[in-house]
């Protein structure tokens, strides 16, 4: 062992810049309990959410920012666009319930 080690998720310092030892600037999420959570939460702020056509680009570009592979982000979205199918399914049939006359 050479006395280094991962504190929080942080990279060792001869992973904190890219092959070229450029810094990278983009920071991985802090302040989730996971790094689905972290993921989400891009997910849920990007301009492409909900867009089942964009998820595999948009898994790729944010599952780095979360510590992910983007594969593991294109099941994150994969599950979180049947959550927002299933809810557009059920606000449906409660409007057509709130269309019915009173008996």
């Amino acid at each position: 062992m050479t006395g280094a080690r991962r504190i929080c998720g942080e990279p060792l310092p001869s992973e904190a810049g890219d092959r070229d030892g450029d810094q990278g600037t983009e920071q991985p999420v802090t302040g989730f309990r996971t790094k689905k959570a972290a993921f989400l939460a891009h997910y849920r702020g990007h301009p492409e959410y909900g867009n089942r056509s964009a998820a595999g680009r948009v898994a790729a570009e944010l599952a780095p920012l979360a510590g992910l592979q983007a594969g593991t982000g294109r099941t994150y979205i994969a599950e979180e666009l049947r959550k927002l199918t299933d809810l557009a399914a059920h606000r449906s049939l409660a409007e057509e319930d709130d269309d019915q006359p009173a008996g």
